[in-house]
């Protein structure tokens, strides 16, 4: 019976001991792999909403207009001695020209559709000039002159759309006025133009304005589009779920860099 009991109490012993050494001996566990975490969807495929932002950037930029007019205001050419333009035309000028003397950017605009209308380029072109003064304020009254069927009335509208550009700092405000442009021009090479300024924009409003621009109407920004895309990600565009993907496995934020 002692020996029994013996038996017994050297086999717990034996048990305890193995347990003991087994845990501080062994190897330790393999690391269980985090999965990746999902984030939320940057990109949306009904991204437009084109005209709510446009109008919140002509609010913001009334807040501050007086910052982004440009230089020396332009003086129009009306003088009395001109017989080679009508006087509705010489009224209509004079309109522009009081406009700018008063920098009211309201009163110039009133008169925007006259000046569409009127089939003097001259004129036109004077109030594309007007336009460009007022900056960025004025980038979006501008883009019906960038198709303008005179070539020197387009030029100059694009110049100024351009350098107006130039004084817009916020990512999401850019590709809303480079979409806006897009959007309403129909030349390739304008457009491949103007999709470059795209390479300054953060990624996600970048890739945004693209698939904005892929879905819309215009079938020859639609093409410029995808070829930007594909310049930017290395991918052909294959749907908003494609290009959240690329934007999860290569978008850094600059608040992360």
């Amino acid at each position: 019976m002692k020996k029994k009991s013996v038996f017994l109490i050297g086999l717990a012993l034996t048990a305890v001991v193995g347990l003991l050494y087994f845990s501080l001996f062994r190897d330790p566990a393999e690391p269980v792999e985090e999965l990746p975490k999902i984030k939320t969807s940057r990109l949306v495929k009904d991204g437009q909403g084109l005209k709510v932002r446009q109008n919140q950037f002509k609010a913001k930029v009334k807040a501050g207009r007086n910052s982004l007019r440009r230089g020396i205001r332009p003086n129009i050419d009306m003088l009395a001695v001109r017989t080679d333009i009508s006087e509705a035309d010489r009224r209509l000028m004079q309109s522009i020209q009081s406009a700018l003397d008063a920098e009211n950017y309201e009163s110039l605009i009133a008169v925007m559709p006259e000046v569409k209308a009127s089939a003097n380029a001259e004129i036109r072109e004077d109030f594309v000039d007007a336009l460009g003064w007022f900056g960025p304020e004025g980038m979006l009254e501008m883009l019906p002159f960038i198709a303008d069927r005179d070539e020197s009335v387009a030029e100059s509208a694009s110049g100024h759309w351009e350098l107006a550009l130039n004084q817009v700092d916020d990512s999401k405000d850019k590709c809303m006025l480079v979409e806006s442009a897009m959007s309403v021009i129909r030349d390739r090479d304008s457009l491949d133009t103007m999709a470059q300024e795209l390479v300054s924009c953060d990624e996600v409003d970048a890739l945004q304005t693209l698939i904005n621009l892929i879905d819309g109407p215009n079938q020859a920004a639609a093409e410029i589009a995808r070829e930007r895309y594909e310049f930017i990600t290395d991918e052909r565009y294959s749907g908003v779920e494609a290009a959240e993907a690329w934007l999860q496995a290569n978008y850094i934020p600059d608040d992360e860099d």
